[in-house]
């Protein structure tokens, strides 16, 4: 019987638990980034209509209408910081993205 991977199991029957605490942390930050982008989004059509933003710390941050761009823009500036990438405007993107993996 194959076990699910779980944040911080070892597989061996033993969890890590700064490695599931970290995920926990992010999982966090990330509902709390999403939670800010949802009580801005009504006055941000103004400025950034039909673009992507990076909310970070409850705020917007970067913009662009290229979404790899601002990603990789972001990243780079934060590091691995809690963010939330939302679009701004009617359309509704379809869009892929590998999700970051926390390290220990």
């Amino acid at each position: 019987m194959q076990v699910p991977s779980l944040p911080g199991y070892n597989g061996a029957g033993d969890f890590d638990l700064s490695q599931t605490t970290k995920t926990l942390k992010f999982q966090r930050g990330f509902e709390s980034e999403r939670s800010s982008f949802e009580e801005l989004a009504p006055k941000l059509r103004e400025r950034y209509d039909e673009v992507f933003v990076a909310v970070h710390r409850g705020e917007v941050v970067d913009s662009d209408a290229d979404f790899q761009a601002l990603v990789g823009r972001f990243f780079e500036r934060y590091g691995d910081a809690p963010v939330y990438f939302g679009y701004v405007g009617q359309r509704k993107p379809i869009l892929q993205v590998s999700s970051p993996s926390v390290q220990p």
